[in-house]
């Protein structure tokens, strides 16, 4: 349970300290689309990641290992469930924002814990007693509050963004369910995994993503801005969320995991606070603690 909400909390952090990095001059550049910079800031993000990762298992003397597991069947399922979390769970969320707005693609992507639990009962074998979905619609709930805020105006394309709202939800719900057929192998371990993810996720995003959108030399003009420092720090976060997510998935199962991990929106409230001194509203802190309670109830207790 504790890798779980670890998982959480530095995805937590990530995601703040991601955001600091976007918000510099490089990525308000007007000659910028906006659709160009997400594609680009994860392609940087996951590259930074993936380099970090090998540096540490070359270190260790693991790297050789590690790079004959990566054509292994179960790398396969890792690398693939790296492709649906990241590069089109990514793309359809951006493409969602863009259609319906944020806030409506936040509360349907929120859901991504509760259809990744119906995955993990149909293909792992896991299920959640009633207790346990009950704190799971409970926190899923919490997390629609927090990130709601009304839209003006009639939302236009619904039913493009919807689908792609959708597709985001199931993609992220995909990578836990398909992540943990290949952490069965004993071969592999967790940093064996992650290093993996990493090396799939950038190369698709770098071969599909920018290629699609154009965006190399805006890649090249983001690696020697001032961006890079906390894009670093964001990618040492993810590289330590994504640990402890396998460790969770691993030990606790995937529908259990994604409780956890969805616990990010309250710790990212809280590490928002401290990194920028932005003090949370009453509503926030209530959401978040029905987030951290909920996922805590869906943890504890036995599967049936």
């Amino acid at each position: 349970m504790i890798s779980g909400l670890l998982s959480g909390i530095f995805w937590g952090l990530g995601t703040v300290t991601l955001g600091i990095a976007t918000s510099r001059q490089v990525f308000l550049t007007a000659a910028v689309a906006a659709f160009v910079a997400p594609f680009v800031s994860t392609f940087v993000h996951q590259t930074t990641s993936a380099g970090l990762m090998a540096g540490y298992m070359a270190l260790r003397r693991r790297l050789p290992v590690t790079l004959r597991l990566l054509f292994t069947r179960s790398a396969v399922f890792i690398g693939l469930g790296a492709i649906f979390g990241g590069p089109l769970g990514l793309s359809f969320y951006t493409a969602s924002i863009q259609l319906i707005g944020p806030s409506y693609s936040a509360i349907i992507t929120s859901m991504y814990p509760a259809v990744g639990a119906l995955f993990a009962r149909i293909f792992l074998k896991e299920e959640l007693k009633p207790l346990q979905w009950a704190g799971l619609m409970a926190s899923i709930g919490g997390v629609i509050v927090l990130g709601y805020s009304p839209q003006q105006g009639a939302v236009q394309n619904l039913l493009p963004g919807f689908a792609c709202a959708v597709a985001c939800c199931v993609s992220w719900a995909l990578e836990a369910v398909i992540s943990a057929v290949g952490l069965k192998d004993e071969r592999i371990t967790d940093q064996d995994a992650l290093l993996i993810r990493y090396i799939n996720s950038a190369a698709f995003m770098g071969i599909v993503g920018v290629n699609a959108v154009r965006g190399w030399s805006f890649a090249a003009q983001v690696a020697t801005s001032d961006a890079m420092l906390p894009i670093v720090g964001a990618a040492l976060f993810a590289l330590l969320s994504y640990l402890y997510y396998y460790q969770a998935i691993v030990g606790i199962g995937a529908a259990r995991a994604m409780a956890l991990n969805i616990t990010y929106s309250a710790w990212a409230m809280l590490a928002t606070a401290l990194l920028t001194g932005t003090l949370p509203t009453l509503k926030s802190i209530l959401c978040a603690v029905v987030i951290v309670a909920g996922s805590l109830v869906t943890v504890n207790g036995p599967q049936k």
